[in-house]
């Protein structure tokens, strides 16, 4: 349980931490060498007071772009399930081979991921992802890759919104987060976990023959643009997954620290180690 004063401390607003980030304590031009993030680090008094004014920003930033979306925004992403599957068809196979289905479905397509988890870990994300919407990852490129002399990193934002996550490139959002675009989406479809509709007028609620509930969230993640490569996705989603979902100290100690403690985030620290 979080002390009284600690919980003073997350009803604070978060700090501008990434548009200062992008303009400051990281090169202006993304992505940065490894040995460059090595040199920051040791500014870490700097850094602490910019990553307080940072995360004020972009917390301002993702209303906006958040409103701007509620306004009508139209993402390149099927917003449920059915739009995907057969759902009625789905739900009556055992979970195991929906499982395969769905990876299957996903490993020759170019543009988009696919996974699954549990319903505790879908429970778990939600309830962290309205605490705390924001983080961050690395996108990692090593030397040789298109003509880079060493290895190197940009960073991609995620904001929650509800059973999506966008993921947006730090210098876009920074520059108008109500017009930055996209690199991925990833959408949780809980569609599973819960008794069918009806599609048959007088056939009521889970009266459908053979259908099931399943301990099942299905997740995609759309790649929308040239960015990011199939692998890149991949870690990213493994990433939110893993962060959102394992053991509080590792949640506290990144995602909930970065939205409400930024005193015991290492931003430096932080991306030199994330895989």
């Amino acid at each position: 349980m979080r002390t009284a004063t600690t919980m003073m401390r997350t009803t604070m607003a978060p700090s501008r931490l990434l548009s200062t980030m992008a303009a400051r304590s990281l090169p202006a031009a993304l992505p940065v060498t490894l040995q460059t993030m090595r040199r920051t680090r040791q500014r870490r008094p700097r850094l602490l007071q910019h990553q307080t004014e940072m995360t004020m920003t972009m917390t301002m930033q993702r209303k906006t772009a958040m409103s701007t979306m509620a306004g009508g925004f139209s993402f390149p992403s099927p917003r449920k399930l059915e739009e995907i599957v057969k759902l009625d068809k789905l739900r009556r196979e055992e979970s195991n081979d929906i499982v395969a289905i769905w990876k299957a479905r996903h490993a020759e397509q170019k543009g988009a991921i696919g996974r699954t988890i549990s319903q505790q870990q879908f429970d778990l994300v939600m309830a962290r992802s309205r605490e705390s919407p924001l983080f961050l990852f690395p996108v990692r490129r090593k030397a040789g890759e298109n003509g880079r002399d060493t290895d190197s990193f940009f960073v991609v934002i995620t904001q929650f919104q509800d059973k999506m996550c966008l993921l947006t490139g730090l210098e876009e959002f920074r520059a108008n987060p109500a017009t930055a675009p996209p690199y991925a989406i990833l959408n949780f479809y809980d569609e599973l976990l819960h008794p069918p509709q009806a599609s048959v007028p007088g056939v009521g609620q889970g009266e459908l023959i053979g259908a099931k509930t399943h301990d099942i969230v299905l997740l995609r993640m759309d790649l929308v643009n040239t960015v990011l490569t199939k692998d890149d996705g991949d870690r990213l989603l493994q990433n939110v997954v893993r962060f959102y979902t394992n053991q509080a100290k590792l949640y506290d100690q990144t995602v909930h620290a970065f939205n409400h403690r930024q005193q015991d985030f290492d931003l430096n620290e932080f991306l030199r180690t994330c895989p």
